[in-house]
């Protein structure tokens, strides 16, 4: 697999990349150049819009533009979108080593906030241990 290549998200055999939708909600683009730039036809990006899920992306994403603009914090998620999948691509190569597949779990789960967290038992717990006092 090419490094710079984009794994799409799939929902019920249709596919679009995470940039399609933000050049949609940006809005600046005519058709004409959104579908040269991502090499697809008016027709298709129509059919998108008939997924629910693809068209709710688009209007939640026009939402947070409208509240906040576009912002580093924006691009950077939008890129980070399609750098999941193929992330999961990864994980799922047969040739790819073990370290590296934990070491991707670990960085998904960090990233998507799904880590464990430490309550304050386990806190209690670290703190209480055996002390040792030399008197000399």
């Amino acid at each position: 697999m090419q490094s710079d290549q984009i794994i799409k998200p799939t929902v019920m055999n249709m596919t679009w990349d995470p940039k399609l939708v933000y050049d949609l909600a940006l809005g600046i683009d005519g058709m004409k150049n959104l579908c040269l730039r991502h090499n697809t036809t008016e027709n298709e990006i129509l059919r998108l819009f008939s997924n629910k899920i693809f068209s709710t992306e688009v209007a939640n994403l026009r939402k947070e533009l409208q509240a906040d603009g576009v912002s580093i914090k924006l691009k950077a998620r939008t890129q980070f979108e399609g750098y999941l999948k193929n992330l999961d691509s990864i994980i799922h190569d047969l040739d790819t080593p073990a370290s590296t597949k934990v070491s991707a779990i670990q960085y998904i789960g960090k990233v998507g906030d799904v880590e464990p967290k430490k309550t304050n038992e386990d806190e209690k717990d670290m703190m209480q241990g055996v002390s040792i006092t030399i008197n000399i």
